[in-house]
């Protein structure tokens, strides 16, 4: 009878184990630059909020769990902290959720990294609205993980959050967001055409312009359909829309052929009625991604970007002319100090305005692989430049020319992974900061 017990945990212990599985990960990344307390731009933007312009050390461990619960679905459970030095939050939780996915619907909750899209090329990851530029929200994800065929060539792509905006400016704020995305693809799935929008939305809580904000279901529900504020609401809101509200359309076109892949995309961008009925074309993002289906080349794939947002519906007729991007009745979309969206558009000295929406900007991404004595090495190249005008009520006189370069290379990719980068910021206002930077990443499977 003992041999059978014996043997019967053990089977279960086995099953258990194929079940469950986890990896941890330490990172240590050190910088400095030529002038004091300020980086480059590329060595302290899209770094999700984990480095400042001051940041010369930084240190973050993060772990993930998997638990594979058959027909039913799956759990994963991460949790990251954050140490740095910098002039404020030295210490902070990098991310801390619980994940359930189930075929192709997944739900979260808690503060998730979103996932790196593009192998890092692109200046703004997947959207001009919500880059990887600042700390990821804290809140609760509804999302579908693929596109969801209802017919043979026709489905959707969907997600609802709601999220929670508090830092050293906003006290309680919430954020709705929502997206909804038409998909066609050919039946071998080498071509996949996509059309959608995303919007987000402001509400409640209060900060230091607005002051309080009313909050309640009567209002979640003006919120999430674009209505007009209540009697609660302050005047411009009784007379807009609750809250503060930002949103794109956009398009994408993928294709696969024998020896690339290429995507075309172009996302717009709006504040209000005059946006939503595109009085401010040609503002947005456009781009191209092509990526080799080999990734051996010294060139594997290429990124180019064009931004453009000096429009701001200034011709268009009807109501809402003038738009002012990205700034609002809660001040700068903005979460600890950083643009939520693509980085080009800069805050003020405070962090609690946009001070730049009114640009031009060619962005250029490419990485590839080479080989040396040491083995083989993997490296990411990017090359901006923005020519800024300020906002349009405030202009910069003269314009700002600016252009950052990034080169990272991975010298060791073992046991443990090691990064070297050489960074460069120009700038028709100042002098010129060079920048040199060692990341070391060791990993637990």
């Amino acid at each position: 009878m003992k041999p059978l017990i014996t043997l019967l945990l053990l089977l279960s212990l086995q099953t258990v184990t194929a079940q469950f599985s986890w990896n941890a990960e330490l990172n240590l990344q050190g910088m400095a630059s030529t002038e004091e307390e300020h980086l480059p731009f590329w060595m302290n933007h899209n770094q999700r909020g984990r480095t400042e312009k001051e940041t010369n050390f930084a240190s973050w461990v993060s772990g993930k769990a998997y638990y594979d619960l058959g027909n039913t679905g799956r759990l994963e459970a991460g949790a990251g902290f954050l140490g740095r030095d910098a002039s404020s939050d030295d210490f902070f939780t990098d991310e801390l959720y619980l994940t359930y996915q189930k075929n192709w619907l997944e739900f979260t909750v808690g503060r998730k990294q979103r996932p790196e899209a593009y192998n890092g090329l692109s200046a703004s990851n997947e959207s001009i609205l919500w880059s990887l530029n600042a700390r990821p929200l804290p809140g609760l994800q509804l999302q579908t993980t693929r596109p969801v065929f209802l017919f043979k060539n026709f489905g959707f792509e969907a997600a609802w959050e709601e999220y929670l905006m508090d830092d050293d400016f906003l006290e309680k704020v919430k954020l709705h967001h929502k997206s909804f995305h038409f998909v066609y693809s050919t039946s071998n799935r080498n071509f996949t055409f996509k059309a959608g929008l995303q919007h987000f939305a402001q509400w409640g809580g209060s900060n230091d312009l607005g002051g309080e904000q009313p909050e309640s279901l009567e209002d979640y529900i003006r919120i999430i359909t674009g209505m007009q504020g209540g009697e609660t609401a302050g005047a411009w809101d009784q007379q807009n829309a609750l809250g503060n509200h930002l949103g794109g359309y956009e398009l994408s076109a993928y294709k696969q052929f024998s020896t690339f892949e290429l995507e075309l995309f172009y996302q717009h961008l709006f504040e209000d009625g005059s946006g939503r009925r595109l009085g401010n074309t040609p503002d947005g993002r456009y781009g191209l991604f092509v990526t080799s289906t080999q990734k051996d080349h010294l060139v594997n794939s290429l990124m180019y970007e064009f931004y453009t947002t000096h429009h701001q519906s200034h011709t268009t007729s009807g109501p809402h002319k003038n738009d002012n991007y990205f700034n609002g009745n809660y001040g700068g979309w903005a979460y600890f100090g950083n643009v939520v969206g693509a980085p080009f558009f800069s805050l003020n000295e405070n962090e609690t305005r946009v001070i730049n929406n009114k640009f031009t900007a060619h962005h250029l991404g490419i990485s590839g692989n080479f080989s040396s004595t040491l083995g083989d090495h993997r490296y990411r190249l990017l090359l901006s430049y923005a020519q800024n005008d300020g906002t349009r009520p405030v202009r910069f006189e003269p314009k700002q020319d600016v252009f950052y370069a990034l080169y990272d290379v991975k010298l060791l990719q073992k046991e443990v992974e090691l990064n070297l980068q050489f960074a460069a910021e120009y700038d028709n206002y100042k002098a010129p900061v060079y920048g040199a930077g060692l990341h070391l990443v060791y990993r637990i499977e």
